[in-house]
């Protein structure tokens, strides 16, 4: 039966009757005007969309949702991204890739089309970009749907990466399923059945466009839409403001496809294409056309003739002629700049989602900065380097600093590294008002610094001494940022009035007239992008700054990254880790989010991982450059030193290093070098016999600093610490500068070693020339090598060991003093004994606690016991709190319970709920007349005698019966009728289960975790409390109790006599000084700067090696196993091939043997041919003749 169709290609039967009159009039006009064809523009009508909502996709192990619509080929692309913006609520796209290829199914080559997958799925995931396909379910929307497969992307995470399907609505099975409004459709693509002419939508999309022209069964309106909405994005609005990068991904396929190479590379906007050689049919064809069209785009002749074979063999059945679709890829072909043919396996192969970045960057006629900015955004740092660094170009500086300045915003750490290696400077870039910015600019509360600010609103503007505040607090141990010192305030309020001025001038010269080039950059001198090579930068060590903005601003890539620029890599990583750790205690006070605090303490982890790393390296390659760079002064970092730093970081490890300890051991004897003897015997001796010092101080100073010099001067590094002029480099008097050339004469030095105990102050000995220091220098010193008696006398006892042994020893000697003092009977006269006692208590008092605590914390096997004794007490204090709380609930309940007419006193909870309520704990059974006898004899005395011979002999006197009964208001009156009495034993077994089973059970556990984990770390913090123990001593005054007050009144009185502007800096040395000082020059420290910078890049090297090297070791296993592999392949080919050849040989023979048989047995035959009949012949006529009859 035939069935007859609409132009449309429905049925005749499926319109409506408006439809068919109209089809009637139109069949009486095609008699009228014959050939008129029909038309989506005439014969079709449009009107509100009646599909749209969700596609819930089933059939697979999750479903998977999407959006829909249903809209009209030709809408307007604007209404369609006003669509996904506000409806959908998609952001804005970075980059659009729209992939074109064959309609039906197809194979690739496995390894071509993991790579066009794989480079796609990258290209959309790194730059957020939005894939645009036909929708359907076959060809190369099948690979893209791969792609997603194979990166292991579940269902619930396609949403991540836009996928848009513009599909042709007449051509999809079933679609009177998806005509619904705002509704979730059920829709299961692997359960329709198959039909010629139809589609399934693909279920890895997020959205579909679905376009009706009004047809069915016909492809070619998502072709129309899609065209619109792809030139839409790429020319932008009017302003070209929204104007977005696209670019199209080639992958096989037909006609349709070089119909559509051929718009986006000729029409405009120009779209560059990349096509995928080796994926078969119109790919293929025009990488082979372009691969052999000459630079005038003309073919040669046997190359045209078999190029229009093979578009006569691949498109057989196409309407146009081979010539005509050899003008379009020759046209396309032309196109080399926006052409781009990946070839696999041809030279240096790049990945797909690298030429696809790569023809956006180059094809879309933009500026360097735009190029830049571009590759930022889409955050690929190896298409900057190859694209845009690549060749030597000059680049402004400006856009670099801009450049520098949102990758820091956008946390792009590559980009960071790219920039600094292309010519970006931070002294130059830094200033004041961009590190300002960087920390205002944080308004996502993952980088915010405001929650480090107590009552400050979200918008409220941080300026530098507020972030130097921060800074302090976290910091805390009286730390000094150098935000808020003096010189910086004095430079921050230059600051701002120069900009407030430049503020005013700018905006004067904007009502006056317009501005001049000359005065726009003058008057721009604030902005952050701007630099000026002539002035000083605002910053001396830029990457010390931003290390503080990344750690505050929890960026740990970026300052690892900038703790691998720059100076001070070691402090920055101590300081790095101090802040992590208050950060994290702050975020877990918060309560806001439990993940962070964890993730702070693994920053804080990994910072003093690398510090310890970088110290152990660094002790490695010089010890003596490690040990000054533990000890030098840090002007940025609050004038302290590593050492200090790491006490505050509270980094065990660090100071547990052989460096540290080494450090500390030397600082703890001083100018005593005793590493032969028993230091602590011979020194306790020593302070007993104080007579024999100037004959057995087995080191002189002289003898240090000459070993020092001579150290420095070979460079052999092996010099004891002691030898950096006994510690006095670290911790000396104040001592006049020598004359240049001249070395300190016996005075001089007597000073020094007097004032071991002073303010910090550098002491050189040396000739005025450094160039000059040789071995001549060196007798110069060693004449003087002997010392007076008073000087080892000095020597001897300014050292820590020394003043620990006597303050010891002067307490035992207390301790005797006392102990006699109190066996014996006291006298009616105070005696000198008890006064000598008296003094000492006086002074001695308020330390008296600590030093005992101290003397144990130095001992290494005392001390960790102390440490696990305060973690202790202070667990401890939660396990009360619950205990009280029981106690006082079970006192309460048993004394309102027991005793209802009680009056109020003091007594009932002093003594009544809380003591009686604590000894029910202890008792197990508490008789009545123990009870009555107690509180009877407390109260009422007078009843005692009687109330206790009753219940004794169990009767009462006839006293007794005469005594008036108890008032209402006695704790006896109603004893033994109290309602609920038996209410507090129960109480008391409920209190006995908490109290002493649970409570106390656990605060043994809590016990005992503390002590395994600090009794593991034993060692470890015996050396971390050897810090305290000899700074403490290092500033303790010789003299112990009662004789103190004398030497405090001695340095008040040196402290007087001083100029007043010295005492004031000497009084703020004293403030920052907690340890040992190495006070440098800027020389000095120029070089100690670059010995770590060397051993720190030295150590990213070895780091990059190492792992490198892990990398290189499984690929060269697998190399190794693939040549044994490869080798043993060939030898089975070679005996292969010789077996063939012997086969080869043995046939060849076989041949000519069989052939030589063949000849052999024709010549028989031949033969026996002719000699047949002459035989036959032969034999009759000699018979006769023969025959004889006898």
């Amino acid at each position: 039966m035939f069935l007859l169709r609409c132009g449309c290609g429905r049925a005749m039967a499926s319109h409506s009757q408006l439809a068919l009159s109209r089809f009637s009039v139109f069949s009486q006009s095609v008699r009228v005007e014959e050939g008129t064809p029909w038309s989506i523009a005439t014969h079709t009508q449009t009107s509100p969309t009646d599909a749209f909502g969700t596609i819930v996709f089933q059939g697979g192990a999750h479903a998977h949702k999407a959006q829909y619509i249903r809209l009209g080929y030709d809408s307007d692309p604007e209404n369609v991204m006003y669509l996904m913006e506000k409806v959908w609520g998609l952001q804005a796209p970075k980059l659009v890739i729209t992939v074109h290829g064959g309609m039906t199914n197809f194979e690739v080559q496995e390894k071509l089309g993991r790579m066009f997958r794989d480079g796609l799925l990258k290209a959309a995931q790194t730059t957020g970009a939005w894939i645009i396909t036909g929708g359907l379910d076959s060809g190369v929307v099948k690979h893209v749907a791969q792609a997603l497969d194979d990166a292991g992307i579940s269902a619930r995470m396609r949403s991540k990466i836009v996928t848009i399907g513009i599909a042709p609505w007449g051509v999809i099975k079933r679609k009177e399923r998806l005509i619904a409004k705002d509704a979730q459709i059920q829709y299961d693509p692997h359960a329709f059945g198959s039909s010629s002419g139809l589609g399934v939508l693909n279920d890895h999309h997020s959205y579909f466009l679905l376009a009706d022209n009004g047809t069915s069964s016909r492809y070619g309106a998502d072709l129309h839409l899609r065209q619109n909405f792809e030139e839409f994005l790429a020319k932008g609005d009017e302003n070209g403001s929204r104007k977005v990068p696209v670019v199209c991904a080639v992958l096989e396929g037909g006609t349709s496809t070089l119909k559509a190479i051929h718009q986006y590379l000729t029409q405009e906007p120009n779209i560059p294409v990349i096509v995928c050689d080796g994926s078969g049919r119109a790919s293929d064809l025009v990488a082979f056309a372009s691969r052999y069209l000459d630079a005038d785009g003309v073919f040669p002749v046997e190359v045209k003739e078999e190029l229009l074979s093979l578009i006569s063999t691949v498109f057989p059945q196409t309407p146009k002629t081979p010539q005509q679709i050899l003008d379009v890829i020759v046209e396309c072909a032309r196109k080399t700049d926006l052409l781009t043919i990946f070839r696999y396996g041809e030279g240096r192969t790049e990945d797909v989602d690298h030429a696809i970045l790569t023809a956006v960057l180059k094809r879309q006629n933009l500026t360097l900065p735009e190029q830049l900015s571009l590759t930022l955004s889409w955050n690929r740092v190896d298409v900057a380097r190859s694209c845009l660094f690549a060749g030597g170009r000059h680049w402004p500086i400006h856009a670099l600093h801009s450049a520098m300045n949102d990758a820091l915003r956008l946390n792009r750490v590559d980009f960071v590294e790219c920039l600094l290696e292309n010519g970006v400077s931070m002294k130059n870039f830094l200033t004041i008002a961009t590190l300002e910015q960087l920390y205002n600019l944080d308004d996502d509360a993952q980088h915010s610094v405001r929650f480090l600010v107590e009552h400050t609103s979200p918008t409220a503007y941080l300026t530098l001494p507020d972030i130097g505040m921060i800074i302090e607090k976290l910091m805390g141990n009286a730390y000094k940022h150098y935000y808020t010192s003096r010189v910086f305030k004095n430079n921050y309020e230059k600051f701002r009035k120069k900009a407030q001025l430049s503020r005013l001038s700018s905006f004067h010269i904007r009502l006056v007239s317009k501005t001049s080039p000359k005065r726009r950059k003058s008057a721009d001198w604030c902005n952050p992008m701007s630099c000026e090579d002539d002035t000083p930068p605002d910053f001396a060590y830029p990457f010390n700054d931003l290390i503080l903005w990344a750690v505050l601003t929890r960026r740990p890539e970026m300052a690892k990254c900038m703790w691998l620029h720059g100076e001070d890599a070691m402090a920055k990583s101590l300081v790095a880790a101090r802040l992590y750790k208050a950060i994290a205690r702050i975020a877990e006070e918060d309560y806001l989010e439990v993940e962070v605090a964890q993730k702070l303490r693994e920053y804080c982890d990994s910072s003093c991982r690398e510090s310890l790393q970088l110290l152990d390296f660094c002790y490695r390659e010089d010890n003596m450059q490690t040990l000054k760079l533990l000890t030098a002064q840090l002007p940025h970092w609050g004038h302290q030193n590593c050492l200090s730093l790491a006490v505050m970081a509270n980094h065990k490890p660090f100071l547990a290093h052989p460096c540290c300890q080494r450090l500390l051991a030397e600082l703890w004897h001083g100018s005593l070098r005793v590493r032969s003897l028993n230091s602590d015997e011979w020194v306790r001796s020593t302070v007993l016999i104080s007579g024999t010092v100037k004959n057995v101080l087995p080191c002189t100073t002289y003898d240090t600093i000459t070993t020092y010099r001579t150290d420095r001067l070979e460079g052999n590094g092996v010099g004891s610490m002691m030898s950096l002029q006994l510690n006095k480099l670290f911790k000396t008097g104040s001592i006049k500068k020598p004359r240049k050339g001249k070395i300190m004469n016996g005075d001089e030095l007597d000073e020094l070693v007097e004032n071991g105990i002073g303010h910090p102050k550098k002491v050189t000995i040396i000739s005025s020339k450094r160039n000059s220091m040789n071995d001549s220098c060196d007798m110069l010193i060693e004449k003087r090598i002997s010392l007076s008696a008073m000087a080892k006398m000095r020597a001897f006892y300014a050292a820590p060991i020394t003043k620990f042994w006597s303050w010891c020893i002067a307490f035992m000697i207390f301790l005797m003093f006392s102990s006699y003092v109190l066996l014996i009977e006291t006298p009616v006269n105070p005696t000198n004994i008890e006064y000598a006692t008296l003094a000492y208590i006086l002074v001695y008092t308020v330390e008296h606690l600590r030093k005992v605590l101290e003397y144990l914390s130095v001992h290494p096997l005392l001390g960790p016991y102390i440490q696990m004794a305060a973690k202790m007490v202070v667990s401890m204090c939660y396990i009360i709190v619950l205990l009280l709380v029981t106690l006082m609930a079970f006192g309460v309940s048993r004394q309102a319970i027991t005793f209802p007419h009680e009056k109020w006193n003091w007594l009932l909870v002093r003594c009544r709920i809380s003591s009686t309520s604590h000894i029910s704990c202890y008792t197990e059974k508490c008789t009545l007349g123990r009870l009555i006898r107690v509180e009877t004899k407390a109260i009422f005395s007078h009843y005692i005698t009687e109330l206790t011979n009753f219940l004794t002999h169990g009767r009462p006197s006839e006293r007794v019966k005469r005594l008036k009964p108890f008032p209402p208001s006695s704790p006896l009156s109603g004893t033994n009728c109290v309602p609920g009495g038996w209410i507090p034993p129960v109480l008391m077994t409920i209190f006995l289960l908490v109290a002493n089973i649970l409570l106390i059970n656990m605060l043994i556990a809590i016990f005992n975790n503390i002590f395994n984990d600090t009794n593991i770390r034993s060692h470890e913090v015996w050396l971390f409390q050897r810090y305290w123990q000899v700074m403490e001593y290092n500033d303790t005054p010789l003299l112990p109790p009662p004789f103190t007050v004398l030497a405090y009144i001695a340095r008040l009185f040196c402290f007087c006599k001083k100029k007043p502007l010295k005492a004031a800096k000497e009084r703020d040395d004293v403030v920052i000084n907690c340890s040992m000082r190495l006070y440098l020059n800027a020389e000095e420290l120029r070089e100690l700067h670059d010995f770590e910078e060397d051993c720190m890049d030295e150590l990213t090297r070895k780091r990059l090696r190492s792992e490198k090297g892990e990398a290189d070791d499984s690929w060269l296993n697998a190399m190794e196993l693939t040549e044994l592999t490869s080798q043993r392949v060939n030898e089975l080919l070679q005996e292969n091939y010789s077996l063939k050849s012997r086969l080869c040989d043995m046939e060849a023979r076989m041949d000519i043997i069989a052939k030589s048989q063949k000849e052999l047995m024709d010549a028989i035959i031949r033969k026996r041919k002719k000699s047949k009949p002459d035989s036959s012949r032969a034999s009759t006529q000699s018979l006769p003749e023969a025959y004889d009859p006898k």
